[in-house]
């Protein structure tokens, strides 16, 4: 789980319909709000949303809100906890912050040997910025190390990159798939080889200091988070408490279907028990967007159309993995066919298309048309977004993400009521 700043150029810079002292601009395909100082094809220092400014580099830019004795702000446009937003200013879309290459000039560090592309969190030994972890999500993390597994080939899943930051790894003729993005927590299961060592065996190879038994090797079912396998379905974090079963009933949507060597990536949606969602329910008042709370209501609840108490599996990647541990995806065609076998849903497709790089500069604008709307499983709230996969023997996929998703997922991490899953297992 990384997070770091781009040095990049903002182009269409224009003026803000609704503010006189503001700008519009775009910066590696996300729209931000800047000062009149701006102007088009500036360089500067691009922080995407879900980041956290340093002290140090908020102190020394004076980005902290502050009020003199008549209440009026004399300081930046942050709040104490440094977090970068997304959010509307003034009525406009703003995803991440755009600022002068001059803000770093107090590290010491030549600004002129910054050049477009560069990716950063520190610079001369300052640090400039991380992750933004709320205090919840850091309390919960798994503080027990981590066990070294008896699935050795049993293999973690990555992380997904942002599609914006990563257009060069898409190469002319790619098939791509796109599929809707869920917000739910990660899960995968398999049928693989577990490795056991018999007691004679520790005994003698600690006696000789050598490896002349070999542990037994046999093919099991064994389940995990993104990051973590299961010994068994307690809560590893405390998160769902005693409500983590719906992850032991989700793993046997697979039991007695998987071939040797098959492993299952998917997303758990819903509930984890009666009353309790998967993921937190947000506060819609809390956008103070009146068209959104008109469409989708005072709250938002990602249910997917689970009916309260239950919750769905969608498997969006499988692959099968040989004795020597090579794993190779299957295609996505694939994917859809072998869920079909074994009766469980895959992620919704929404498109495909063969890439080409006459339309690179255009991707993102092409890309927008699939990321916005309601979820295709559930009216009742947005859509989170899209991972386009390019479809073959090696996983690849990037992740875009719907702008008033991203608002909403703001909302919950500052309201730090309770912690990310996902992130409590990252930062473990």
């Amino acid at each position: 789980m990384t997070y770091t700043a781009f040095i990049t150029k903002i182009t269409n810079v224009r003026k803000h319909p609704n503010a006189d002292k503001l700008l519009l601009g775009e910066c590696l395909g996300s729209q931000v709000v800047v000062g009149l100082d701006t102007k088009e094809n500036d360089i500067g220092t691009y922080f995407p949303a879900d980041g956290r400014l340093s002290d140090e580099f908020l102190t020394a830019n004076n980005l902290v809100r502050k009020l003199d004795a008549e209440g009026k702000n004399i300081g930046g446009l942050f709040d104490a906890n440094g977090k970068v937003r997304t959010q509307k200013i003034r009525g406009e879309k703003s995803d991440g912050f755009f600022c002068s290459l001059n803000t770093l000039v107090y590290t010491g560090f030549d600004t002129s040997d910054l050049k477009v592309g560069f990716a950063f969190s520190e610079l001369a030994g300052h640090k400039i910025c991380e992750k933004f972890i709320s205090t919840k999500t850091f309390s919960a993390r798994d503080k027990k190390p981590r066990e070294k597994s008896k699935f050795p080939l049993f293999h973690e899943m990555p992380d997904t990159e942002q599609l914006a930051y990563k257009l060069d790894e898409l190469k002319d003729g790619m098939f791509l798939v796109i599929t809707e993005k869920q917000h739910g927590t990660s899960q995968r299961s398999a049928r693989s080889i577990e490795e056991r060592m018999p007691w004679y065996g520790r005994l003698i190879n600690g006696v000789l200091r050598s490896t002349a038994i070999q542990p037994h090797r046999e093919y099991k079912y064994v389940c995990g988070t993104r990051k973590v396998v299961l010994k068994d379905f307690i809560s590893h974090t405390g998160y769902y408490g005693e409500n983590e079963k719906f992850r032991e009933y989700a793993h046997k949507r697979f039991d007695g279907k998987l071939h040797k060597g098959e492993s299952v990536y998917y997303e758990v949606v819903g509930y984890a028990s009666e009353g309790i969602t998967i993921m937190p329910v947000c506060d819609n008042l809390k956008t103070r967007d009146k068209d959104f709370i008109k469409k989708y209501g005072k709250t938002t609840t990602f249910t997917y159309g689970c009916p309260p108490g239950a919750h769905e599996v969608y498997v969006y990647r499988m692959s099968m993995t040989n004795e020597d541990g090579r794993e190779v995806d299957y295609s996505w065609d694939k994917v859809k066919h072998r869920c079909a076998e074994m009766d469980v849903n895959h992620v919704p497709e929404l498109g495909r298309l063969i890439f080409r790089d006459t339309f690179r500069e255009k991707f993102l604008k092409i890309a927008d048309k699939f990321v916005d709307g309601d979820s295709t499983l559930d009216s009742t709230h947005i859509r989170e977004g899209i991972v386009v996969r390019a479809d073959g023997s090696k996983f690849m996929c990037w992740k875009y993400k719907n702008f008033s998703f991203k608002v909403l997922e703001d909302i919950i991490k500052l309201d730090a009521i309770t912690p990310d899953i996902e992130e409590s297992q990252d930062v473990a």
